[in-house]
């Protein structure tokens, strides 16, 4: 789809297509694609060929649509996907903050130590509760006998 995706702000939430058509009714013929939000409402996108982007811009851009102040301006991307088109179709998917905190508990000794030492208390003590229970086992046989 050629042209220059412009996006549409401040539409009320129960705008439709149709009513958005009727409001470019002026410039229809240069619309050659759109597309409204529904969850979240608010905003939508059309596609306007280069040469008219201005004069649609101008024209447009805090006209009054349906009891309320339209904003008409740029999009801020071609609309080929957010992260993907960032940072490039063939890098690989990266999740920083994961890697982040693997690469900390790699630089942190002492909280390795930490870590290590209050597993050894609650080892410790699971193994002095078995010993009780053992001994009290014992007592208890050597009773009924």
């Amino acid at each position: 789809m050629a042209g220059v995706r412009l996006h549409i702000g401040k539409l009320p939430e129960q705008c439709a297509k149709a009513d958005l058509d009727a409001h470019f009714a002026d410039m229809r013929a240069h619309v050659n694609d759109m597309w409204i939000a529904r969850n979240p409402a608010g905003f939508g996108f059309i596609r306007v060929p280069e040469e008219h982007v201005e004069a649609f811009i101008t024209k447009y851009n805090g006209s009054e649509f349906q009891g309320g102040t339209i904003a008409v301006e740029r999009a801020r991307s071609d609309g080929r996907g957010g992260a993907a088109a960032k940072r490039g179709r063939d890098e690989p998917r990266r999740d920083d903050r994961r890697d982040d905190r693997r690469d900390d508990r790699r630089r942190d000794g002492s909280r390795d130590r930490r870590r290590d030492d209050s597993r050894d208390r609650r080892r410790d003590g699971s193994r002095d509760r078995r010993r009780r229970d053992d001994s009290r086992d014992r007592r208890r046989r050597s009773s009924s006998r």
